[in-house]
């Protein structure tokens, strides 16, 4: 990340640089780009119409390129205002600029060019936030950590590299439910080992006086509805992205 304050260095000094016509030719492809991005705002929803808005597990996007493969077109209708918000600030920016560079001001016009990226930086945190429980469980273990007291048990059912957020962000430990401990580097201990249980000991907690979380799959919740049925009813309290949190609470 250090080299991004060198660049942009590198950036401001070759403006002062380079000839005018070349400073237009730029600036007029930021001003091209805005318009692309505010006509794709415009027609999102004609284009996803029949878009399917199914997320698959959160396994399934363990690389960059199957999170590419599997996210929901759908979806981009949500992002319909930031691309809305970044056409915008491309084109009103990229206009002043080109005024401000015809008026042989350059250093407005580089002001101008930057204060585009006010308002698409701010819509890049909207969207990485909007995004942000497809990908990480942290928002279930905050949720998690207001709501335990100090005998409630948490079961996570998953491997552990995809449910890794609940290491840093869950203020106790948790047990990984239906895990093979040879599948993980890390439990070689045997207080870790301890730490990976069967559905039985999973059905001989939800029947006990403590309160107790499991954190799953929603497409899991009609096979842990049947499994419960015979203990005590399951309830839904929270959702994180594809995972939803289940509790033997009354």
């Amino acid at each position: 990340m250090s080299m991004w304050g060198g660049f942009a260095i590198w950036s401001a000094t070759a403006w002062e640089r380079m000839p005018r016509w070349s400073r237009l030719l730029g600036t007029g492809g930021m001003m091209l780009l805005g318009i692309a991005v505010s006509i794709l705002a415009l027609a999102l929803p004609t284009l996803l119409r029949s878009a399917d808005g199914h997320w698959s597990e959160t396994s399934r996007r363990s690389t960059a390129w199957r999170t590419i493969t599997d996210f929901p077109m759908v979806t981009w209708l949500g992002f319909r205002p930031m691309f809305g918000v970044i056409g915008f600030a491309l084109l009103i920016f990229s206009s002043i600029a080109i005024y401000f560079i015809w008026q042989n001001r350059e250093r407005l016009a580089l002001t101008a060019l930057a204060a585009a990226m006010v308002p698409i930086g701010f819509s890049m945190l909207d969207g990485v936030a909007r995004m942000a429980p497809y990908f990480s469980l942290a928002d279930a273990a905050r949720f998690l950590d207001a709501q335990m007291l100090g005998g409630d048990k948490v079961f996570y059912e998953g491997p552990l590299h995809v449910g890794s957020s609940l290491i840093f962000y869950l203020d106790r430990k948790f047990y990984l439910l239906n895990q093979d401990p040879t599948s993980e580097p890390g439990a070689t201990r045997e207080a870790d080992r301890a730490l990976f249980v069967d559905e039985n000991a999973l059905l001989t907690a939800w029947g006990g006086d403590d309160h107790v979380y499991l954190i799953v799959e929603k497409n899991r919740i009609p096979y842990w509805q049947k499994f419960f049925a015979n203990v005590r009813p399951q309830n839904q309290l929270m959702a994180c992205g594809t995972y939803v949190v289940l509790s033997n609470l009354p």
